[in-house]
């Protein structure tokens, strides 16, 4: 998020006519481009804006909007040396695209239209746009991460828009974009007349960021099943903060008032900005696996020397262990080969599998981790999720739980009720909020409990420290079991 912000301090430059900034501009934005996706409509777009009004600048003046006492950088070596930087950064993905096998890692992303996602559409898109840019509390939002995860589950993302918590209605949308609208034209009008055209450029760069960051919030992938999460309009902090300073450095008359205050804003953030909680997004979601990846690669050198074929069809997305334990098993002297091409993408050709390995490796999570292996296989590496006082106290509270399910029904909050009325919970509209041990084995219980959508009188005490527990049960507990080629997969999750 800050190198994106830095992106727009530079783009900003760029655009009036500081040449020296463009090769560093290539830099950043090639940074924020290969961390990720979302940025591929955004970086490109900007820079290309900032460079036409470069060569417009320099064609007209000569210099900079401001020029500095050192000497402008000639427009023709600025392309160069930009030109030369973006070729280095880019060398590896192009040498890939070039000599290695099949299409080529640039083609399939030029050419892949995301599977069955959905796109989240110019209505959801401007709600989302909305929410940071132009209706309060802006981007001084506390978290993204549990603001625009709306994960809805919906198949069509037009009924995400009806139901998408956190967002705007699509009237204050409209009615807070047109403010924002009617913002960067006033203070651009300003900022002309009192000749402060660095001020101006900024709400020019502004412009052409809240244009792409529209299209960008549209045509985000929209997965039936996970919804659109988080991470896919994080940009949308970065960006609304370089907005509404534009805004204010363009409607404050004194241009050391704008420095100065900008000066304290930007200390004051910094300081907010500093992390003091898990958001649970991306990485840090799965924090609390930590420990139990350690312990499991701990128990690998029993492997040592071999090859073997690792199977991770039976694991759920995302999970953590996969790449610990391939990480793992390299360092300690073994290798492993895959055979989905997925896989064959990450690791690399040279470790798919071609028929010869040592034995199949697979990892099971939660209870699955305990169960006995199938013929001819063994368990080579066994971590327990909970100790044996949290394992009895887990049995405790399962019992209770089923009893008191049994006998009271599962009450939901105001929260609980609109997913079930969308048909986010589907066991429970299936067999009704008693059925204790079809509402725990499908595990949708500890859903709506870790959710909040029981009511809080109700979750409070055993419901909660129950859901807890057998969230850590579930998630901890893992095994990694060696079986002959020859014996089939296990079940996939």
């Amino acid at each position: 998020l800050l190198p994106f912000l830095l992106f727009l301090v530079l783009v900003w430059g760029v655009a009036g006519g500081d040449v020296v900034l463009l090769p560093v501009a290539v830099g950043v934005g090639s940074l924020i481009v290969q961390t990720h996706l979302s940025y591929v409509v955004l970086v490109p777009g900007l820079l290309l804006s900032s460079l036409a009004a470069l060569i417009l600048v320099r064609r007209r003046t000569g210099a900079p909007v401001e020029a500095g006492s050192r000497p402008p950088m000639p427009l023709r070596r600025g392309l160069v040396v930009a030109g030369v930087v973006g070729l280095v950064l880019w060398a590896q993905p192009l040498a890939e695209q070039v000599t290695g096998p099949g299409e080529g890692n640039l083609t399939r992303l030029a050419t892949t239209r995301g599977g069955d996602d959905e796109r989240a559409g110019p209505m959801l898109g401007s709600r989302l746009v909305a929410g940071v840019h132009a209706v309060p509390p802006l981007w001084f939002r506390p978290s993204y991460g549990g603001t625009y995860s709306v994960p809805l589950e919906r198949p069509d993302p037009s009924e995400a828009e009806a139901s998408a918590s956190g967002l705007p209605s699509p009237r204050v949308a409209a009615t807070g974009l047109v403010g924002l609208g009617v913002a960067l034209a006033a203070a651009g009008v300003l900022s002309w007349r009192r000749r402060r055209r660095v001020a101006a450029m900024a709400l020019a760069v502004t412009l052409a960021l809240e244009g792409l960051v529209l299209l960008t919030a549209a045509i985000q992938p929209f997965n039936p099943v996970l919804g659109l999460a988080g991470h896919q309009v994080a940009w949308l902090w970065p960006a609304g903060a370089f907005a509404l300073s534009a805004v204010l450095g363009g409607l404050i008359r004194s241009p050391r008032v704008a420095v100065v205050g900008g000066a304290v804003a930007v200390g004051v953030f910094a300081i907010l900005a500093l992390p003091t909680e898990n958001a649970r997004v991306g990485p840090r979601r799965y924090d609390d696996s930590i420990p139990s990846m350690r312990a499991l690669g701990e128990q690998l050198d029993v492997l040592a020397g071999g090859t073997y074929l690792l199977d991770l069809r039976n694991l759920y997305f995302g999970e953590p262990y996969s790449t610990s334990t391939m990480l793992e098993l390299v360092r300690r002297g073994s290798d492993f080969r895959v055979a989905e091409e997925g896989l064959v993408r990450q690791a690399g050709e040279g470790r798919r599998f071609d028929g010869d390995a040592d034995g199949r490796l697979y990892l099971e999570i939660g209870a699955r981790a305990r169960s006995a292996p199938p013929s001819g296989g063994e368990r080579i590496a066994f971590v327990e999720g909970l100790d044996g006082l949290n394992r009895a106290a887990l049995a405790d509270a399962r019992a209770e739980v089923l009893r008191i399910v049994a006998s009271d029904g599962v009450r939901l909050s105001t929260e609980g009720a609109a997913a079930l009325r969308r048909g986010d919970l589907p066991v429970l509209a299936d067999v009704g909020p008693r059925a204790s041990e079809a509402l725990m084995a499908s595990g949708e219980l500890g859903v709506l409990v870790r959710s909040g959508y029981v009511d809080r009188a109700q979750a409070a005490g055993i419901l909660t420290r129950w859901a807890d527990l057998q969230h850590r049960d579930d998630t901890l507990t893992v095994a990694l079991f060696l079986a002959p080629l020859a014996d089939p997969p296990p079940p996939s999750a």
